[in-house]
């Protein structure tokens, strides 16, 4: 089985200070936020943390369903036929099932107000009625919860009960936008595509050159994920032309890349750079991505 850390790539400052944080906190018993953009990588994390932590299951709960009831019935089960739809014997939820695992709530920013106070007596371990009556049960799961916004700027919006943050934001981890760690590109432009090579199964990946220098030309608004997508996306597209069995070879061609909203001009019109320009400015500045981009003018 892999380390739990090593689940999270880069060499970067920052890639090491989370997979430090991974190695730290993971086998602690204590309710974390994991806090950062779309495609930064929550998922990854929320699995090293599981792997780390070794108990029990990892449930991923989306945070919008908190407040159904049939999700509910899931979580802290319920008495036989209870309610419409019901199985006839009493069913125990998956607080009981999965005890001490991990309950993973996605898309966390906005909870409904039942949800939250669910999630308090669940962080804090306190008894919960499964639905119909019977015994209470008391849940021994860590709560982890994935959000864009810190926690502190969700209170300050009234999304989030104040007594949440504090049950919740033991522990917080904060992941960047892939533009933050751009001298990661490389390192996950070849896991990744590693990792699409042995899902194919039935060929080797080979990047050409000039590929990671027009990855490294991206702003990659949608991080992480959207490298993600357009590695796969060029792979298929090389693989057509090579055929089933051969060697792939990714060209630069084969990647579509969108470009990220501020490189569009007035009118629509898209401001378009050859890959030695954004060479050459990266150069004078450093390596430097946004002092690279005002010499750009972009």
């Amino acid at each position: 089985m892999l380390a739990p850390e090593s689940l999270f790539v880069g060499s970067s400052a920052f890639s090491c200070g989370v997979r430090c944080a991974i190695e730290v906190i993971g086998p602690d018993d204590c309710n974390v936020v994991l806090q950062g953009p779309t495609g930064s990588g929550k998922r990854i994390v929320l699995q090293a943390l599981y792997v780390a932590y070794g108990r029990g299951d990892l449930v991923r709960v989306p945070a919008v369903q908190l407040d159904g009831e049939t999700l509910r019935s899931e979580l802290v089960g319920y008495r036989g036929k209870s309610f419409t739809g019901a199985d006839e014997k009493d069913r125990a939820g998956l607080l009981v099932q999965e005890h001490g695992g991990i309950l993973g709530v996605e898309e966390a920013d906005e909870i409904p107000a039942r949800g939250q106070a669910w999630l308090v007596d669940i962080a804090e371990r306190e008894e919960l009625w499964p639905l119909g009556g019977g015994r209470p049960i008391r849940p021994d799961m860590r709560v982890v919860m994935c959000v864009h916004e810190s926690p502190e700027a969700l209170v300050a919006r009234g999304w989030w009960r104040r007594d949440l943050l504090y049950r919740v934001a033991e522990e917080t981890i904060v992941l960047l936008g892939l533009i933050e760690h751009m001298e990661d590109v490389p390192e996950l432009t070849d896991h990744l595509v590693g990792r699409i090579s042995r899902a194919r199964g039935d060929c080797a990946i080979a990047l050409a050159r000039g590929v990671v220098g027009r990855l490294m030309a991206h702003a990659w608004p949608g991080n992480v994920r959207e490298l993600d997508s357009v590695l796969k996306g060029a792979c298929r597209r090389a693989w057509r032309e090579a055929g089933k069995g051969q060697r792939i070879v990714v060209e630069a061609r084969h990647l579509v890349i969108v470009p990220p909203l501020g490189l569009i001009g007035g009118r629509g019109r898209r401001v378009v750079l050859a890959v030695d320009q954004v060479h050459e400015a990266l150069r004078k500045a450093d390596g430097r991505v946004t002092i690279a981009a005002g010499i750009l003018g972009v």
